[in-house]
């Protein structure tokens, strides 16, 4: 059994039964982890760098690459959450409308897939309103876009690539406590016929 350890600036959410065929997760005790394995391992973890005499489970980056690891992941996720709410990040700069007209394919897909899961992408409301290319603007909407992601119970990275936007995303949810999702091994779009 792992127990959980409050570390300063750092809310765990307890993980349940969260173990999943593929997933790659750190719950690592202290006698099997000490800080330049942390680092290694994931960036996020090094923020949070277990000095504890007792197990700790730090949430870090799951890894998925196939719709049936995502199913099983969401299945776990449905498991310890009535409703779960999972942020979805997809990239925006560069070519906004196109990224945008892609999340749109995304969010289609993870709704008629899994409609026992709040999927949220409230960052699509801003890239309409304010001008990427603006670095005031962008700012701003990152700001809001971790304030959010940090009450969400998981983030799910997709569209192919993580943009430094969805990286700061990413690490406020495991700030947060929050699980992450990276699925974007699948591809720039959802994946066909699944």
């Amino acid at each position: 059994m792992i127990r959980t350890t409050t570390i300063p600036n750092l809310r765990l959410k307890p993980s349940g039964s969260g173990d999943f065929p593929g997933a790659k997760r750190c719950t690592c005790s202290s006698s099997a982890v000490n800080a330049s394995t942390w680092a290694a391992h994931d960036p996020a973890c090094a923020l949070a760098t277990p000095a504890f005499p007792e197990a700790v489970a730090v949430p870090c980056t799951i890894t998925l690459s196939t719709v049936d690891e995502l199913d099983a992941y969401f299945k776990s996720l449905v498991d310890r959450y009535p409703t779960p709410v999972v942020y979805v990040a997809h990239p925006v700069g560069g070519a906004v409308a196109a990224n945008i007209k892609a999340a749109f394919g995304w969010m289609s897909w993870l709704l008629h897939r899994w409609p026992r899961v709040a999927f949220i992408a409230p960052w699509i409301v801003d890239a309409h309103v304010l001008d990427d290319g603006d670095p005031i603007d962008r700012e701003a909407g990152l700001l809001r876009d971790e304030a959010v992601v940090s009450l969400a119970d998981s983030i799910l990275l997709v569209g192919g690539r993580v943009s430094v936007g969805m990286e700061r995303e990413r690490i406020a949810a495991l700030h947060a406590g929050g699980d992450a999702v990276d699925f974007t091994r699948a591809g720039a779009s959802p994946p066909v016929g699944a």
